[in-house]
């Protein structure tokens, strides 16, 4: 993978996880450590039973998982379940494959863990004689990168390489079925369009999405010739849920973090393509992107007085 490649991977895991929480961030986790350790076996929910505080495990170095994923993370919540995950772990795993050590996984989007946090983490690691630590997203992120690339790719579920290939409408028919199975938002009055770089640099976007957005937005007229064989109303169907798409991820990315126009970006490839990315799919993706970019749709137009 090229260091341009990486970049644009890098964003579509920030993308996940800032939007995945529970079980699905647990699955996406569990297929991270899964290629990042062959041996790492889940544990599957059993009923009444549960997991018995195992969310997975590494039987041959008696390496544990745990994982706490809620939308807003609550350190006395968090401290509560430490102690009685590893109380449970050690009542029901340790006879049969002795605890080395406990890895308690946070998706802190990035904001790292409340000092008490840690603090538990310690207390657990003298308290029980084993090791214990904390896995952030920063760790997940760097277990990603140890992948090989077709690894990560399957993990991100997408091709990390920007498609540079003619439009096919049937991929383009996907992505817009894909989108029109989005909720409809309030109508949104078209805005006056702006000059695509001075936009990009505006929104501070990275050089990575500058070049998707400029490479496909030599398809515009490929996709007004789609429109033009659609009623009007689907265009405009698309423009109001892409910009109430773009509302809602950037309501939930924290413009404190670095780079975040750039993951608002890729989050709402993320929620606009369908699950299974092919070339075609993300060269129809970004070509949207593109359209509605350049119409001022989605992202701050740098002409309009109440973005100066």
């Amino acid at each position: 993978m090229t260091l341009q490649e990486k970049i644009v991977a890098q964003m579509f895991f920030k993308a996940k996880m800032y939007t995945k929480n529970g079980y699905e961030f647990q699955n996406f986790c569990t297929k991270i450590i899964s290629k990042y350790d062959k041996e790492f076996q889940p544990i599957k929910t059993q009923g009444n039973l549960g997991d018995r505080k195992n969310d997975g495990y590494i039987p041959s170095k008696g390496i544990y998982y745990q994982v706490y994923a809620p939308e807003k993370i609550d350190s006395k919540e968090a401290i509560d379940k430490i102690e009685e995950d590893i109380q449970g772990l050690i009542a029901y795993w340790d006879k049969k494959c002795p605890i080395k050590e406990y890895n308690f996984v946070i998706n802190d989007k990035y904001l790292g863990a409340y000092p008490t946090i840690n603090s538990k983490i310690l207390e657990v690691q003298t308290k029980y004689n084993i090791k214990a630590k904390l896995v952030l997203a920063s760790h997940l992120e760097n277990m990603l990168f140890e992948l090989t690339d077709d690894e990560i790719q399957e993990v991100l579920e997408t091709i990390i390489a920007v498609p540079q290939e003619n439009l096919s409408y049937q991929a383009l028919s996907e992505v817009i079925e894909n989108i029109m199975n989005l909720p409809l938002g309030k109508p949104i009055s078209l805005i006056t369009p702006a000059e695509m770089d001075k936009k990009i640099r505006f929104n501070h976007l990275n050089n990575q999405i500058s070049n998707i957005l400029n490479v496909h937005s030599m398809y515009i007229g490929q996709l007004e010739e789609y429109f033009c064989n659609q009623s009007d109303f689907e265009r405009q169907k698309i423009q109001e849920i892409l910009t109430k798409v773009y509302e809602e991820v950037k309501e939930d990315i924290d413009d404190s973090i670095d780079d975040s126009s750039s993951i608002i970006f890729f989050t709402i490839v993320e929620k606009i393509a369908p699950r299974t990315k092919t070339a075609s799919i993300l060269n129809a993706t970004y070509t949207l992107m593109s359209y509605y970019f350049e119409s001022c749709d989605i992202f701050l137009n740098p002409n309009d007085k109440e973005n100066k």
